[in-house]
């Protein structure tokens, strides 16, 4: 039960150190070669240890951030053409306010 619970700390502290990386900081291979790592370590566990139930749910624990990747890469392009953009208009004086009730940014 140890070697699962110590796995299961290692992804938790990896999951916490992802959530405080900022989005333009963001390496999605980084993040995937953590998955697969993590997967990894899970599949190598002996096979007294994976029967136990608590390891079964060990790889499910990461799933949902593995399929959400293409997601994560998506909002992490768009946030920082967003950005590049909101520093354009405002070095280059641009407004996109066309009248009071209609606002395009």
């Amino acid at each position: 039960m140890e070697p699962v619970y110590s796995l299961f700390e290692q992804q938790m502290a990896a999951r916490e150190l992802w959530g405080e990386t900022l989005w333009k900081d963001l390496n999605v291979q980084i993040l995937q070669d953590g998955i697969d790592g993590f997967l990894n370590k899970a599949r190598k566990l002996h096979k007294t240890i994976r029967a136990i139930p608590v390891s079964l749910l060990l790889p499910y624990t990461s799933s949902p951030i593995s399929l959400s990747i293409s997601i994560i890469v998506f909002v992490s392009v768009f946030t920082v053409y967003f950005q590049l953009l909101r520093f354009l208009f405002k070095e280059f004086s641009v407004s996109l306010f066309v009248s009071d009730e209609h606002v395009l940014w």
